[in-house]
């Protein structure tokens, strides 16, 4: 009822403003594209709908959601570092939390709809952006394939090692092509779907490719006011408690983009101080990162595996508008740079420099603003790409793993880039003017690639799906129903009867585990969980340590002596909860609860005890 409210109120918005009136057609069409992927992926997201914790984050992630539930106040409280806040881009989350609340939806079940919904909300705005560039639907088409739905090359790699082993194709790896660079992760947008972890870069992608359609809009010539600037600005700067990896990428985009109009002091001003000012609270409370060169740099060939498609389309578009002449030094260029780039063990340069000066010509010099507008796009894609071989964020990950957060999330606004970039170019090539063998070698090559990118969302999303063998349903917490059943009931007693965000005290919970369960599931703080993240989320790996080893002190000390008081003091403790986990790792240390006269068993089952501490301290922890 809240929706239609709304979408009442805005239809009746628009139709009010003069000369504004609604295009009927485009905005069923519209609605149709979200409404169909919508109820598709649901359907995908029914057959493989755990929240699990291994292979992924989202234990990790509907914890956040659920103490953003609890919270009252922003920043919301961690629910895996009690008595402190996030350290985290939470925005996405606090998006999925406020409709689970408007709805009344059960957050097992809206997480898996929150995956289906973001999936919808890019489908319809990217078809929306194609058809914006072009003007015509089959490249709306064409954009949505290319950025939301293909895969990079290696699924057609890993389909004929399976036809050769005879491996069910129903079965499909769906992981494997998330892992092409060494040390890195690779995800792209299906992926990042199909695999339904409700993490930030996710949650990101509609709205980078919404950013993407007010940048092309800031080009028109009829679009000079300062305050489409401040408004793109805001927007840009949402990114940042969005995705902050985003951020920077997005605001050199805005900035290229007021370097096109013309170069105004004053929209610089403007525009950096909206995507800025209004998130200031957030800049500050986040810990800063440092910067590191890279030592191991991309193979050319696993950049191809996953930017193929898309090169082939770029190279293909910028030797269509070169003369004769300017083609060959064209080529000569590259075939330079070829052996100067395996020299110096920077294998993209020869790929990466091209793209980088024709298009900044362009930028500047381009005599439509669709041509503009994807040369601005080619550029961005690449100095991306450059600037993953040079710099890296210097974070938890160290070694042969230095850099894999960066390319992790910067490669994923690449493939957005050069896959717009690349349906935008594609309309712009006519294959009537190319001469007939460079058209034959350019379709046959295109319907190669095209062929190749197409399966993976056809034989992973079966293998995801379990073949869609398995019994449907959306509720990410069935499975854990039966494999812990104890640990679910006292769960469901505390989300029934602790309102609140009192702390718990439960074992230090580690990454990928089912440790974490009372903090993810219901959403009040543990003392520590998630301890590897929390060292990348606070940049401190003392503090994380400290509050390990105070918890493991308590839990695995035979009496309740004054140390063991002093930290659950230090950290607030109002309930200590042992259940088979705790059990498992402390089996003698857990027994001191029962006789101790500072706490009372508030809940027993056969496999959980809740002891709740009477008159906790209630100072904030040192």
């Amino acid at each position: 009822m809240p929706f239609l409210i709304l979408a009442l109120i805005s239809i009746a918005c628009i139709t009010m403003r003069k000369g504004h009136g609604i295009r009927w057609r485009r905005f069923i069409e519209a609605e149709l594209i979200f409404t169909l992927a919508f109820f598709l992926f649901a359907f995908v997201r029914a057959f493989s709908p755990e929240i699990y914790f291994t292979g992924g984050e989202k234990l990790s992630e509907f914890g956040f959601i659920n103490a953003i539930l609890r919270s009252n106040r922003l920043p919301p409280y961690d629910p895996y570092f009690g008595g402190e806040p996030i350290q985290y881009y939470y925005m996405g989350h606090l998006i999925v939390a406020n409709i689970l609340k408007i709805t009344g939806i059960a957050p097992e079940v809206g997480f898996n709809l929150a995956t289906a919904s973001f999936f919808a909300l890019t489908a319809q705005i990217t078809y929306g952006l194609g058809l914006s560039l072009t003007g015509r639907r089959r490249y709306g088409v064409i954009t949505l394939l290319f950025v939301l739905i293909l895969g990079n090359l290696t699924g057609i790699i890993q389909l004929l090692l399976q036809m050769h082993t005879s491996s069910s194709l129903l079965y499909f790896d769906y992981w494997h092509a998330s892992r092409i660079i060494p040390g890195t992760i690779n995800e792209f947008p299906y992926f990042s779907f199909l695999h339904g972890d409700v993490h930030p870069h996710m949650i990101a992608i509609p709205f980078k490719i919404l950013l993407i359609t007010l940048f092309f809009d800031l080009l028109s010539e009829q679009n000079r006011k300062i305050g489409a600037i401040a408004a793109s600005g805001v927007f840009t700067g949402f990114l940042a408690p969005l995705n902050t990896w985003d951020y920077p990428v997005f605001l050199m985009l805005l900035l290229l983009i007021i370097l096109i109009r013309g170069l105004k002091i004053r929209e610089v001003v403007v525009g950096i101080s909206a995507a800025t000012l209004p998130y200031l609270p957030f800049f500050i409370s986040t810990q800063g990162r440092g910067i590191g060169f890279v030592t191991e740099r991309t193979d050319f060939i696993n950049f191809f595996l996953i930017y193929g498609l898309f090169l082939l389309i770029i190279y293909a578009y910028i030797l269509y508008r070169l003369d004769s002449r300017a083609k060959l030094d064209f080529i000569m260029g590259i075939l330079i740079l070829l052996p100067i780039s395996w020299l110096i063990d920077f294998q993209l340069l020869f790929v990466l420099i091209p793209l980088i000066i024709l298009p900044s010509w362009d930028v500047l010099k381009g005599s439509s603003r669709e041509e503009r507008f994807l040369s601005l796009l080619i550029l961005s894609g690449a100095l991306v790409a450059l600037g993953c071989e040079v710099i890296y964020v210097d974070d938890a990950f160290t070694g042969s793993y230095e850099r894999m957060n960066t390319v992790f999330k910067l490669y994923l606004d690449l493939w957005i880039l050069w896959g717009v970039a690349s349906a935008l170019a594609l309309s712009r090539i006519s294959l009537r003017g190319m001469k007939t063998p460079s058209r034959h070698i350019f379709s046959l090559l295109l319907i190669a690639l095209l062929i190749s990118a197409s399966v993976y969302p056809v034989f992973a999303t079966s293998g995801r799906s379990h073949a869609f063998k398995v019994k449907p349903t959306l509720d990410g917490l069935f499975y854990a129903r039966n494999d812990f059943k104890w640990d679910m009931d006292a769960i469901y007693w505390i989300n029934e009867n602790i309102k609140g965000h009192p702390v718990f005290l439960t074992i230090p919970a580690r990454d990928y585990t089912w440790e974490s369960r009372v903090a993810s599931i219901t959403g009040v703080p543990i003392v520590i969980g998630w301890m590897g993240e929390e060292i990348m989320w606070r940049g401190d790996r003392k503090e994380v340590t400290e509050r390990m080893n105070d918890v493991m002190k308590v839990l695995s000390s035979p009496v309740i002596d004054e140390e063991v008081i002093k930290i659950l003091e230090r950290y607030n403790v109002s309930y200590i909860y042992i259940g088979p986990v705790e059990r498992e790792r402390y089996p003698q240390g857990v027994l001191k609860f029962e006789d101790w006269d500072g706490c009372e068993v508030v809940y027993r089952n056969e496999g959980v005890v809740i002891y709740y501490r009477e008159n906790p301290c209630l100072r904030t922890p040192s």
